[in-house]
């Protein structure tokens, strides 16, 4: 008997049919669910019709390959992140855990308004958990506010969306990730630079390499920035 499932779709007794899509990307869409009975986020690389399926079959399948080592590459060394559930390459979908809480972002316009020690404590423990990422050379490449979850019970920051993310030992692209969170900071956040700067002194001790080619990234922005 055919199985008349949609792709990506576990078995019913896995997975509910029932899903809620929360967010749409230029890359995939992202669903509330439920798998083995627990809260899941689905994450769905949908075709894009613009390529032709021998380019875009396989690229969203590396990206969704990719996406999958980093969350488990975190488990691995004790990072905290979203679990992976499940897998379908067919179809490019992820089920992962669903981490409950407000973003960075959320969390510092709403509750850290007036609070200056606050917003510089929480860059403490982001920057030490873009140190623990480099580290085990995990590059996010997309570090944003809005892309860390602060859990309301412990305070712990957990980083998600790991669409552009892969593995690399080179301060290059290490600098590059952190100046793109350096950028999403200073433009959203009025305390962005100040919040920066407690991230670069945890991040900075053993990793004096990297932070130097941060300065080289930096002029690189800015003449790109005034060159237009």
């Amino acid at each position: 008997m055919a199985d008349s499932r949609e792709p990506g779709v576990p078995d019913a007794e896995i997975a509910s049919e029932s899903r809620e899509m929360i967010a749409q990307g230029a890359e995939a869409r992202v669903y509330e669910t439920e798998i083995f009975g627990k809260s899941a986020i689905l994450k769905e690389r949908f075709p894009k019709t613009y390529r032709i399926p021998e380019i875009d079959n396989p690229l969203r399948q590396k990206r969704t390959q990719m996406e999958c080592r980093a969350l488990t590459r975190c488990m691995k060394f004790n990072i905290r992140a979203p679990a992976v559930f499940y897998v379908d390459m067919t179809s490019c979908s992820i089920f992962m855990e669903k981490i409950e809480g407000p973003s960075v972002r959320e969390y510092l316009i709403k509750d850290c308004k007036e609070d200056e020690a606050e917003s510089r404590s929480a860059a403490r423990v982001l920057g030490d958990v873009v140190r623990r990422l480099h580290e085990k050379n995990i590059i996010h490449g997309d570090l944003t506010s809005s892309n860390v979850i602060r859990l309301e019970s412990t305070g712990e920051l957990v980083p998600i969306d790991f669409g552009l993310s892969f593995q690399s030992s080179s301060a290059e692209d290490k600098a590059v990730d952190l100046y793109v969170l350096e950028r999403a900071l200073l433009s959203t956040h009025i305390r962005g630079a100040a919040m920066f700067e407690e991230i670069e002194k945890v991040y900075s001790p053993g990793n004096e390499k990297v932070v130097k080619r941060l300065n080289v990234v930096r002029a690189r922005g800015r003449k790109k920035d005034m060159v237009g």
